[in-house]
C-alpha cells in the first residue's frame, strides 16, 4: 500500500509563493515581435485567472495536429503513381518492348511516398 500523505499534504498546504518572472524574462514571453500588445480581452482574462493569461500569452501552447489522409489525397496518390508507371512503360516500350516488373512497380509507388 502506497502512503502518500506527505505529498497530499503538500499539496493541499501549497502557498505558490513563487518568485516574479523578472522583467527581461516577462518581455520575451509576453511580447511579439519586440512589442507588448493590451487588448480588452486580454486585460479580462488577466484579471479573471493571471493562470490562464500566463498559459495563453506566455507560453502560447500551440494544438497538437494529427496526421491523417483523406479519400481525396489517397486518389491522388495513387493517380500519381499510376502517371509514374504509365511513363516508365511508355519509355520501355519506346525501347523495344516492356516488362512490368514487382521492382519495378515498387520503384514506382515508393517514389510517390
Amino acid at each position: 500500500m502506497r502512503n502518500d500523505s506527505p505529498q497530499i499534504a503538500a499539496g493541499l498546504l501549497y502557498k505558490g509563493n513563487e518568485a516574479p518572472l523578472g522583467k527581461k524574462l516577462a518581455k520575451e514571453l509576453f511580447s511579439k515581435g519586440g512589442e507588448m500588445s493590451v487588448s480588452p480581452s486580454r486585460m479580462d482574462i488577466f484579471a479573471s485567472c493571471r493562470f490562464k493569461h500566463f498559459i495563453q500569452y506566455g507560453l502560447r501552447p500551440q494544438e497538437e495536429r494529427e496526421f491523417g489522409i483523406d479519400a481525396s489525397g489517397m486518389g491522388s496518390i495513387y493517380h500519381e503513381a499510376l502517371l509514374r508507371l504509365c511513363i516508365e512503360l511508355s519509355r520501355a516500350s519506346d525501347e523495344g518492348g516492356f516488362a512490368v516488373t514487382d521492382p519495378l512497380l515498387h520503384r514506382e509507388f515508393t517514389a510517390v511516398f
